[in-house]
């Protein structure tokens, strides 16, 4: 027969509800790291233009500060941007119908 503890569980009991929080604190966690500090990689095109640059700068310029670091990517170059945004659904959809779906991808 378990022992019962105060409030009416036994060990077993409370080292499963221990072990089940933890699970969920971790869980949580994780989900926050993901959600910020994500990087955005933009790929340009091989004939990438002045005017597409200007343009994509436009797009990030009226998107609101986040946690999203934006990265350039252009003939095999990588390269960091000075831009971190709040990367949402609206600012994904003016992003990638300048440069086209494949061309943009999310990380952490």
């Amino acid at each position: 027969m378990a022992t019962r503890k105060k409030y009416g569980a036994t060990k077993e009991d409370l080292k499963q509800r221990k072990e089940e929080n933890e699970k969920l604190m971790n869980k949580s966690n994780t989900t926050k790291a993901s959600k910020n500090n994500q990087k955005l990689l933009i790929i340009l095109p091989k004939n990438g233009t002045k005017e597409i640059i200007e343009k994509l700068k436009k797009i990030l310029d009226k998107c609101e500060s986040g946690t999203t670091h934006i990265f350039l990517l252009h003939n095999d170059q990588k390269m960091k941007t000075t831009y971190t945004i709040d990367y949402n659904s609206n600012s994904q959809d003016k992003i990638i119908e300048l440069v086209g779906k494949e061309n943009v991808l999310l990380g952490k």
